[in-house]
C-alpha cells in the first residue's frame, strides 16, 4: 500500500470519526445530565458505528465489491445490517427505558427505528466511498509508477544502444595494433575503455556537456582508427559553459548516423560536418553529411534518429526543436535543446 494512500485514508477517517464522535457526544450530553449514562451510550453507539465502518471498509468492499462479486456484496451488506440494527435498537431501548432517551425507539415502525437504520446505512455508505476513493488513488499511483518504470527502462535501453559493428571493428583494429606492437595500441585501448565507461556507468542520469563532448571526441578518434588516411570529418565545438547538464548520448548517435549514411571512409568524396554551439542557454547542434546509399555499409544496430526523438520527447517534452532536411544528396540535421 503506497504511503500517500495510507496518509489519504487515515486523514479522511480521522476527520470522519471526529465529526461523528462530536455528533454522538452532543446527542448524548443534551439528553441527560447523568454523565455515566451518557458515557455508556457514547461507547456503545460509537462501537456499533466502528464495527459498521470497518466491516464495510476492510471486508465487504475489498473482498466482494472490488472483486466484482456484486451479489455477494449485497448479501454481505444485508447480513451486516440485520445483525447490527437490532443491537442498536436494544441499546437505544435500554436508555429509553431508564428515561434518558425517550424518542420513540420502543417500536420498530417508530421514527427512532428509521433514524437508526439511516445512521447505520450512512456510516456504511461513507466507509464504502472512502475505501473506493483510496483504492482509486492507489491504483492511479500504481499505474503512474509502472509507467514511470517503463519509461525509465525504455530510456536506459535507448541510451545503452551503440552499433555493435563499431565496437567489433574498434576491437579488431586495436588487436591489429597489438600484433605489430604499435605504440598506439595502449592509447586507443584506453580511449575505448573511457568510452565504454561513459556508456555503462555515467549515462544513467544527466551528464555535463563536458562529459558528452569528451565521449564524442573519443568516438570520432576510434572511428578514424579504421582508416589510414584522415577522413573528411569536421567537428566544431563552441560551448563555454561545459558544466551545464544535458541528456547523455545525444551527440554520438547523430555522428554515428552521419557516418553510416555518408559512406565516410569508403567514398573519398564523403564528408561529415558537425557543429555544436551554445547561445542564450540553449545548445544548438547542426550536422551535415552527404548521402551515399550505394557505398554506405550495412551496419545493424545503433540508436537511430527515431529513437533519438523518443528520448527527446521524454527528456525535453515540448522544449526542443528537431528538424531534418534530406535532399537528394545532402542530409542536414538541426537540434536545439535547453541547457539548464
Amino acid at each position: 500500500m503506497p504511503n500517500s494512500f495510507k496518509q489519504f485514508s487515515v486523514a479522511l477517517q480521522i476527520a470522519f470519526w471526529a465529526v461523528l464522535f462530536s455528533i454522538v457526544l452532543y446527542v448524548s450530553a443534551s439528553n441527560t445530565s447523568d454523565v455515566p449514562e451518557a458515557l455508556e451510550r457514547i461507547i456503545l453507539v460509537f462501537g456499533c458505528h466502528v464495527i459498521t465502518f470497518y466491516a464495510c471498509y476492510s471486508f465487504v468492499v475489498p473482498r466482494y465489491f472490488e472483486a466484482k462479486k456484486y451479489a455477494s456484496t449485497v448479501i454481505a451488506f444485508v447480513l451486516l445490517f440485520m445483525i447490527l440494527t437490532p443491537i442498536r435498537i436494544l441499546i437505544e431501548q435500554h436508555f429509553a427505558n431508564v428515561h434518558v432517551f425517550a424518542v420513540n425507539l420502543k417500536h420498530r415502525n417508530g421514527v427512532g427505528f428509521g433514524l437508526i437504520v439511516f445512521s447505520e446505512i450512512a456510516v456504511g455508505a461513507f466507509a464504502c466511498l472512502v475505501r473506493l476513493a483510496a483504492s482509486s488513488l492507489a491504483h492511479r499511483q500504481k499505474m503512474e509508477a509502472m509507467k514511470s518504470m517503463h519509461l525509465e527502462s525504455e530510456l536506459r535501453f535507448l541510451k545503452s544502444q551503440m552499433s555493435p559493428h563499431f565496437l567489433f571493428n574498434t576491437i579488431n583494429n586495436i588487436y591489429s595494433l597489438t600484433l605489430v606492437k604499435s605504440d598506439k595500441a595502449p592509447k586507443f585501448l584506453l580511449k575505448l575503455s573511457g568510452l565504454l565507461r561513459y556508456l555503462l556507468y555515467e549515462c544513467d542520469k544527466q551528464v555535463t556537456y563536458r562529459q558528452e563532448e569528451n565521449a564524442l571526441q573519443l568516438y570520432a578518434e576510434l572511428f578514424q582508427l579504421r582508416y589510414d588516411t584522415p577522413l573528411r570529418l569536421s567537428i566544431t565545438l563552441d560551448v563555454e559553459q561545459k558544466d551545464k547538464l544535458m541528456e547523455p548520448m545525444l551527440l554520438i548517435p547523430i555522428l554515428e548516423n552521419a557516418f553510416k549514411y555518408s559512406g565516410l571512409g569508403i567514398n573519398e568524396s564523403s564528408y561529415v560536418n558537425l557543429y555544436v554551439r551554445e547561445v542564450n542557454g540553449k545548445l544548438f547542434i547542426s550536422c551535415e553529411n552527404n548521402i551515399d546509399t550505394k557505398n554506405a555499409p550495412d551496419q545493424p544496430g545503433g540508436i537511430g534518429l527515431s529513437n533519438i526523438r523518443k528520448r527527446l520527447d521524454m527528456a525535453y517534452p515540448g522544449a526542443y526543436e528537431f528538424n531534418i532536411s534530406d535532399a537528394t544528396k545532402i542530409f542536414i540535421l538541426h537540434l536545439t535543446i535547453p541547457l539548464p
